[in-house]
């Protein structure tokens, strides 16, 4: 299990922002959704943001460009990590969102999937080896408007237990 208090710091120097967020973000989206041509507003960028910054924490690591398959290394051992977070106990709660490539070497030596709960502290995270879930099959087709738009990946909580690197149950 990896060491959780690393991120102390930081999430006790954002605490108090995030429980504006946390009471704000569903008033904004509530009015803004009067805008939205009945359009469902979704995701929250804040997930993300948080994924990748406790993560590359954690391990050390360093955040990289936009441009890269990856979202940080670890400069001590050049390995290659993909974020990817969520938040809530919604229906696909354990879901990516599209990765574009899967495969070649520019792809990630790991995806770590990190959940938080609606408060945005973290309960699970799970680091998958990224050719190890290749071969099995694990990435899916991701498609938009019957169009082939990348991937995803789906975590099974049961079926994963021996890639848990963290749980704020255990």
């Amino acid at each position: 299990m990896i060491e959780i208090n690393k991120i102390k710091t930081i999430s006790e120097l954002i605490k108090s922002d995030l429980d504006v967020v946390i009471n704000t973000i569903p008033n904004l989206q509530k009015k803004l959704s009067i805008f939205s041509d009945e359009k469902k507003l979704k995701g929250d960028e804040l997930t993300g943001w948080l994924g990748e910054i406790y993560a590359k924490t954690l391990y050390d690591g360093k955040l990289v460009d936009e441009k890269n398959e990856h979202d940080f290394v670890v400069e001590k051992t050049g390995e290659r990590y993909a974020v990817k977070a969520r938040k809530g106990k919604n229906n696909g709660w354990n879901e990516t969102s599209t990765v574009s490539k899967i495969e070649g070497d520019d792809c990630p030596n790991y995806l770590l999937f990190i959940h938080f709960d609606s408060n945005y502290d973290i309960q699970n995270i799970w680091c998958y080896p990224w050719k190890e879930i290749l071969v099995e099959g694990r990435f899916m087709n991701k498609k938009v408007r019957n169009e082939k738009s990348g991937y995803y990946f789906k975590v099974s909580p049961s079926k994963d237990k021996n890639r848990l690197v963290y749980s704020k149950t255990k």
